[in-house]
């Protein structure tokens, strides 16, 4: 049995090597090997991550293949070589090879030229013993590899002493984005403090895309930008292949944009790479899905709820619409909720409004008593015919930074956004705490950040790893005591970044009295009940009713939707 030196002299990655490697490699092969890429780019590049040295070791088991008249494939490592940078690999058997019978080149993993289950079609019976030559894949299909993570390969050459220069290709990360808006113009993948860099470009999306072209990002960056050019429809499974540099990932975020460059986010959600991390030293890729934050409402409309409750503030005689700041921030009995006039549309003193009246469209209100700023409890004034729509859908308006037009009001009935949302869509969520039904959660009564209210699960949720709930037995898809799932603010806002939604009990509102201690949460729908009632989203900790059909001169809360498809 002969065994010969293989030592780690040098690392090159597909998007952090010097063109010299490149060339070199080029030079002793023909044709010359093809790294793994995006392609046809190698020329991008993007830095190296948490100033790491990029280097790698071995692990016991791990075999490689060197040429020699045939492939030789090597014993499994020893121990002995177990996290080192270098190892002695010993050939026996059939695969017996001495130094001198060797050639300049040799392949890790074996696998990739060993008749096994990872050999690939078109490489590894491709090479002749005139050139030497292993094609390697143009692109590194994780497909053909079982699991979620697949050894980088590694070519290498002659290095002094009679030894092998490993040079190791870049990790691959391919992530897939599911429920892709049709709005989208490009995807933001932030690698959160991590020094990674990246411009992509795909043409022609279609579901499943893999094609990539890359170009070189200036300057030193934690952001992949993938743009997305052409793209018309909402893409349910997007794939996208990311050449990335050796270091230890945690969470990214993965952000959808309705412009190529500035815009707003249409969508986003925090995910970890690895639930306890990720570190692509020398074993490599990473298959990764991730499910953009979407809820399934009436008509298979995809739809993204609002970042808070809908809010009016009358400030120097003129009105300025936003969103609360927080999912769980509500006015409930301050001021101007308890100050609207009875006799005017307008409240006493400059405060902020978020328990708004349902106008019909039929109602002779006007300014923003159209909107169900008022106080008044004649029935008559807010529209008297059953079936009439909202005089001006508070979605009309320009909130905050937002168009006018941008988002709207869910419709109701059984066959309404509410009723799609709560009980007839089809979910995935997991990860969840022990409490029936937790795999297909829609929805449970909770207490967030010291809040009574409703916290509902996008269509596909994973549950943030270490975030836990200060309860026991949740309850599911039904109403539910609300101290029954308790998260404080820290850990909701893991929850929130990864697509959970919350709907504070903000109680309501009769001419200038906030009623039901805020026990019960109350959001109006777009749809009228009847000539003096309103359809709308009804819990308490005993209730969960999505048409239920109340008083049009009643304020209660508005949380809007935006349509994604």
């Amino acid at each position: 049995m002969k065994k010969l030196i293989f030592t780690a002299l040098a690392v090159c990655f597909i998007a952090a090597c010097e063109k010299s490697d490149t060339e070199e490699l080029a030079e002793l092969f023909t044709p010359a090997v093809t790294y793994i890429k995006a392609d046809g780019n190698e020329d991008g590049t993007k830095g190296s991550v948490s100033g790491t040295d990029a280097s790698f070791s071995w692990n016991t088991g791990d075999r490689i293949a060197v040429w020699a008249g045939g492939y030789k494939v090597s014993d499994a490592l020893e121990s002995t070589y177990d996290g080192q940078a270098s190892a002695t690999f010993a050939f026996s058997g059939n695969n017996a090879v001495t130094e001198a019978d060797r050639t300049d080149f040799a392949i890790f993993p074996a696998s990739l030229v060993w008749d096994g289950s990872a050999v690939r079609p078109g490489s590894a019976s491709d090479h002749t013993a005139a050139s030497l030559t292993l094609t390697l894949p143009a692109s590194y299909t994780l497909a053909e590899v079982q699991g979620e993570v697949s050894p980088t390969p590694m070519i290498a050459t002659n290095a002094p002493n009679g030894s092998l220069a490993f040079k190791a290709l870049c990790p691959l990360l391919r992530v897939t984005v599911v429920g892709v808006p049709m709005q989208t113009r490009r995807i933001e993948l932030c690698f959160n403090g991590l020094k990674v860099q990246g411009e992509f470009t795909l043409t022609g999306v279609t579901p499943a895309t893999t094609a990539i072209a890359a170009s070189a990002a200036s300057g030193s960056d934690d952001t992949i930008t993938v743009t997305l050019t052409g793209n018309s429809t909402w893409q349910d499974n997007l794939v996208i292949n990311l050449p990335v540099p050796t270091g230890s990932y945690g969470d990214i975020t993965v952000t959808a944009y309705d412009a190529v460059s500035g815009g707003k986010p249409v969508l986003t959600v925090r995910k970890p790479v690895k639930a306890s991390g990720w570190t692509p030293t020398r074993k490599a890729s990473r298959k990764l899905t991730t499910a953009l934050p979407v809820f399934t409402g009436a008509n298979g409309k995809k739809l993204a709820f609002a970042p808070g409750n809908l809010q009016a503030t009358f400030e120097n005689a003129s009105w300025k619409w936003t969103f609360a700041t927080n999912q769980y921030d509500f006015i409930g009995k301050n001021p101007g909720n308890t100050k609207v006039s009875s006799s005017s549309p307008y409240i006493s003193e400059d405060s902020t409004v978020d328990l708004f009246g349902w106008a019909g469209a039929n109602s002779s209100f006007t300014e923003v008593a159209a909107y169900g700023i008022t106080g008044s409890r004649t029935e008559s004034d807010y529209g008297n015919t059953a079936d009439e729509s909202l005089k001006n859908d508070w979605g009309s308006l320009a909130i905050g930074p937002y168009a006018a037009g941008t988002w709207r009001t869910p419709t109701g009935t059984p066959s309404g956004d509410w009723h799609a949302i709560l009980v007839s869509r089809t979910v995935a969520s997991s990860g969840l705490p022990d409490g029936t039904n937790s795999t297909e959660a829609r929805y449970v009564n909770a207490t967030v950040a010291g809040h009574s209210g409703l916290i509902i699960f996008p269509d596909i949720y994973s549950h943030p790893s270490g975030v836990t709930v200060d309860s026991s037995n949740p309850v599911y898809n039904a109403a539910g005591d609300y101290g029954n799932f308790t998260v404080d603010a820290a850990n909701w806002a893991k929850m929130e970044a990864a697509g959970a939604v919350f709907l504070p009990a903000a109680s309501y509102r009769d001419g200038n009295n906030v009623a039901n201690a805020f026990s019960h949460g109350y959001y109006w729908s777009a749809t009228g009940a009847s000539a003096t009632n309103a359809y709308d989203l009804h819990f308490s900790d005993n209730t969960v009713s999505t048409d239920s059909g109340d008083k049009r001169y009643q304020g209660r809360s508005v949380r809007l939707v935006r349509e994604l498809n």
